[in-house]
């Protein structure tokens, strides 16, 4: 359920609540989203507040006890088309901002698709101090006609520069109506030592099962192999 408060003069909704709910009609979660866009309409920043409960009625948090995160998304930099090339995401533990969790530098290469699908991205992670955890280089190959990612690779970088593990994603869309709504019937994660793939570390099969997902596309019952 969204509920939208304010909008800025090209329609754009820049404060809102959504409310998640489980198939039974459990609320999962509230979250309350701030945007800043600009004249022509990039978002330029934008911030997810988390709370576990809400008001559903007047959609606003219950209490300040009930807050689970606060995410900040800050975009510097766009390609011509308006897609975002230099991004940095802050995560907060306090709701005031002052316990940073974690950040991360995102740079997406000027290389997207006609139908703007990213194909090369890297994500750098730094703690709270602002030491660098690992870096992430992700390529993306395949897309399904819903811009659902197919394909991937995933380099994993330490501190140091060093291989972790390389990964490669494979994702099937088999139900339509599941792949509108970004979810995949299978996925098959495979790790190797590095790139050249010359040695498995494991693999990880997801299965959702297609019997099972509802008429909303969302998953009801899933298997993971190892």
């Amino acid at each position: 359920e969204i509920r939208t408060s304010q909008f800025d003069l090209r329609g754009n909704a820049i404060d809102q609540y959504v409310a998640t709910y489980s198939p039974e009609g459990t609320l999962y979660d509230v979250k309350h989203i701030l945007t800043d866009t600009r004249s022509n309409g990039d978002v330029v920043r934008s911030e997810v507040i988390r709370y576990s409960t809400g008001d559903v009625d007047s959609m606003t948090p219950v209490a300040s006890g009930d807050f689970v995160e606060r995410t900040v998304v800050v975009t510097t930099s766009f390609d011509l088309r308006n897609n975002a090339l230099s991004q940095e995401v802050f995560r907060y533990s306090s709701e005031t901002m002052d316990t940073l969790v974690e950040r991360q530098a995102i740079t997406t290469t000027d290389a997207y698709t006609i139908l703007d699908q990213a194909t090369h991205s890297e994500i750098a992670t730094f703690n709270s101090e602002g030491s660098l955890v690992d870096t992430q280089i992700i390529d993306y190959t395949n897309y399904d006609k819903f811009s659902n990612v197919e394909d991937q690779t995933i380099l994993t970088l330490d501190s140091r520069g060093l291989v972790v593990d390389f990964r490669v994603i494979h994702n099937d869309y088999l139900d339509q109506v599941a792949a509108q709504r970004g979810n995949a019937t299978h996925t098959t994660i495979t790790r190797f030592i590095d790139s050249s793939m010359s040695s498995e570390i494991e693999r990880q099969e997801i299965d959702n099962h297609v019997a099972t997902i509802d008429s909303l596309g969302r998953i009801v019952d899933q298997t993971i192999d190892l």
